[in-house]
């Protein structure tokens, strides 16, 4: 599944942060553990390699004219990993997330309030919410 701390296969975390986006639509759902209007969070899995990560979607509300403000997170996980997160299920905690991302390779695909989408890869200071 991952080597060293190389995770994921060519499909999923060893391509451009554009091809990794694309790919991510075809990722095998495993549980949605938060689904409310403004947060989602999910466990996916490669149908490549079976490389498990979690995926975090947040919107931010400003109620000025429509344009809010989203942003998208998918961080690779180890097994143990993304079991720890299935045991917590909807009680899922947001900072735990942010932890396991503290010093890994995550995938951003951000839509800020009026400015461009940007895709990249980022690394540390995971964040679930605003990025700017």
């Amino acid at each position: 599944m991952f080597a060293g701390d190389q995770f994921g296969c060519e499909c999923c975390f060893q391509t451009s942060a554009e091809a990794a986006s694309e790919a991510r639509r075809g990722f095998v759902q495993l549980a949605r553990l938060v689904d409310e209007s403004h947060l989602v969070v999910k466990i996916l899995a490669c149908t490549h390699c079976g490389q498990r990560c979690v995926s975090v979607f947040t919107e931010m509300i400003d109620w000025s004219g429509g344009d809010d403000a989203q942003y998208w997170s998918l961080l690779p996980l180890t097994l143990e990993e993304s079991e720890q997160l299935l045991a917590q299920g909807e009680q899922v905690e947001p900072r735990l997330i942010e932890s396991l991302g503290s010093a890994r390779r995550y995938l951003q695909v951000d839509f800020p309030t009026g400015k461009p989408k940007r895709v990249l890869w980022a690394e540390g200071g995971l964040m679930i919410g605003p990025h700017d």
